[in-house]
């Protein structure tokens, strides 16, 4: 799920609803750039490594 579809989920809880393509051009015409994409573990993969680390 992409940063916009979330922005857009937490607006329609609240009784607004929004596109995430509008989403993405209201921030885009800010200036605010998706981030890149994160390279470590996945949570999924940390929460594993932790429970056996304990």
């Amino acid at each position: 799920m992409s940063g916009y579809q979330r922005i857009s989920g937490e607006l329609a809880g609240v009784g607004l609803r929004v596109p995430p393509s509008t989403v993405r051009d209201i921030l885009k015409r800010a200036g605010l750039e998706p981030t890149p994409r994160h390279t470590g573990p996945t949570w999924n993969q940390f929460l594993k490594a932790q429970a056996s680390g304990i």
